[in-house]
């Protein structure tokens, strides 16, 4: 990693906001909603590209949340 570039740089942001205007009274969160593993972690000594499977994300979460949310107004 080059001095310049801060081991941060390489995480998503730790949440995303979806409809904060909605009116429902629900809260909907989603966990392992993606497969990124910062590079600082080694890739947990996982095996290239596994993280791209269930093992490293639950895959159609994320959709489904946001989707939801939509649904919802939530």
């Amino acid at each position: 990693m080059p001095a310049s570039e801060s081991p941060e740089s390489d995480w998503p942001p730790a949440v995303i906001v979806a409809n904060e205007s909605g009116r429902s009274d629900w809260l909907l969160v989603c966990e392992h909603a993606s497969p990124h593993i910062p590079a600082s972690y080694a890739r947990l000594g996982l095996p290239e590209g596994a993280e791209r499977g269930h093992i490293g994300w639950d895959i159609g979460a994320a959709d489904l949340a946001l989707a939801l949310a939509r649904r919802l107004d939530a």
